[in-house]
């Protein structure tokens, strides 16, 4: 290892650069109850309790409800979801993340 090695590395552990803001990222699944280029009025989503908006790197605002741990508890919320008129919503991994935040 050169000098100039040791310099580098002893001033990213001293001095870490980080160019991306922490996220929390849980493990699961969600529903997503739809995608749109623009925000959609939360009124419309009024059946469903706690949904949210989360915008996405790709550009699109995705309307999320629920965080399960496990595939068939996420299949019963579906059902009832289903239910209140979201015909199109799936369940999908949570790993949406909001670069908003």
């Amino acid at each position: 290892m050169t000098q100039y090695e040791i310099n580098s590395l002893s001033k990213s552990l001293i001095n870490p650069v980080s160019e991306t803001r922490p996220v929390n990222v849980s493990r699961g699944y969600t529903i997503q109850l739809k995608a749109a280029r623009r925000p959609v009025n939360m009124k419309s989503f009024s059946d469903v309790v706690g949904v949210r908006e989360v915008y996405s790197t790709d550009g699109y605002y995705r309307y999320l409800c629920g965080e399960f741990r496990s595939m068939s508890k996420a299949k019963e919320e579906l059902v009832t979801i289903k239910a209140a008129g979201f015909q199109d919503a799936f369940i999908r991994d949570n790993d949406v993340v909001d670069i908003r935040k």
